[in-house]
């Protein structure tokens, strides 16, 4: 039920861990988490990149379908999916995290 490490990234084979409920402020040594997509309420499509669109085989009829907004939100999850939250990294108020 774990996503694989990449040993070159992460050595802690805990640290994907289980499908977390809760946004998580640390994950050690680290790149991501798994997590569920907080849902949004009556989300919409404001902008689309097509160059990106045709890279993943969607083309610019299926933008107008209601679904595209849920699945590119996270309402709705593709069968087999795994999302996963990136590790926040960077300097803020003068103190790198």
């Amino acid at each position: 039920n774990a996503l694989p490490i990449d040993p070159e990234l992460c050595t802690d084979d805990q640290a994907a861990g289980p499908m977390a409920l809760e946004p998580r402020e640390a994950v050690p040594r680290s790149v991501f988490s798994l997590a569920r997509p907080t849902p949004l309420l009556s989300p919409e499509v404001v902008a689309v990149s097509q160059d990106a669109l045709n890279l993943i085989g969607i083309g610019p009829d299926q933008v107008k379908r209601a679904e595209f907004a849920e699945y590119f939100s996270g309402n709705r999850l593709l069968p087999g999916s795994r999302p996963a939250a990136h590790t926040y990294c960077g300097y803020q108020f003068g103190h790198f995290s």
